[in-house]
């Protein structure tokens, strides 16, 4: 059995997920932002949502994790089965605190992988209605449910500081899940997120010995910037601990 995983990101396709070309993998990705608009009817928007859950259902992947955005805001249909992954919005998880993390143990060929995910993400301004209030005590308790030990994070925003940038010139990360992951002695290897159109890519951060602390990934789709990116593939090893071999920019082609 093969101890290679290889995960397919994508964000923020805004309803043009089926124009998407996701190549056979292990995991597929989705960190939020995948409804169309959040003005339309809940009839609408049930249709709308419905229709993405069968596309990830449909899609060349053992597993698919979704991580909802600012911008869905309906609540997801049930019933695709466990292919499917659905992390519920804060608006629709109650108890204990609408400001939650969700963390689990993903299996692949009996090596376990800890995987967390945050769907919460702070406004851009004071002005947005579409996420929640930036510098809030809430969001700050939120950020320091992160675990040590967690190997793959998934959040719809980025941190503050970290391919976080908008038009060019405004920082947009969360603030308080930066400090969050700097605290941490044992961060996440691997951090997944879009949010930020106009800062796909990927980069990394190294401790003091020059080791990597996390690779961060934004993976938000490339169509409204007019470029061909539709995400990254990302092939990692479990052979002794997850490590990552590459991050590989997908643009629908093999090759």
């Amino acid at each position: 059995m093969s101890n290679i995983l290889k995960i397919f990101h994508v964000s923020d396709t805004h309803g043009d997920h089926e124009n998407l070309v996701v190549p056979e993998c292990d995991i597929l990705v989705h960190s939020g932002d995948f409804q169309s608009s959040r003005d339309l009817s809940d009839e609408e928007k049930e249709m709308d949502v419905t229709n993405f859950m069968k596309w990830a259902y449909d899609q060349p992947a053992n597993t698919c994790i979704v991580v909802p955005g600012n911008h869905d805001d309906y609540i997801m249909p049930l019933g695709f089965g466990a292919r499917v992954a659905y992390i519920p919005t804060a608006r629709e998880y109650k108890p204990p605190s609408p400001y939650d993390c969700f963390s689990g143990i993903f299996y692949h060929n009996k090596k376990e992988i800890n995987i967390c995910t945050s769907p919460i993400t702070p406004a851009s301004s004071s002005k947005s209605s579409y996420a929640y209030p930036r510098m809030s005590e809430a969001l700050r308790e939120c950020r320091e449910k992160i675990e040590e030990n967690v190997d793959i994070l998934i959040t719809h925003g980025p941190p503050h500081g970290h391919l976080d940038m908008a038009d060019s010139s405004v920082k947009i990360g969360c603030e308080f899940l930066r400090d969050r992951l700097d605290s941490l002695n044992n961060p996440p290897k691997l951090h997944l997120f879009g949010h930020c159109h106009e800062n796909y890519g990927h980069k990394a951060t190294y401790n003091e010995d020059g080791s990597v602390r996390t690779v961060y990934v934004n993976s938000s789709y490339g169509k409204f910037r007019g470029i061909k990116n539709q995400g990254h593939m990302i092939t990692l090893s479990l052979e002794t601990h997850l490590e990552i071999i590459s991050v590989e920019s997908w643009n629908g082609k093999n090759g």
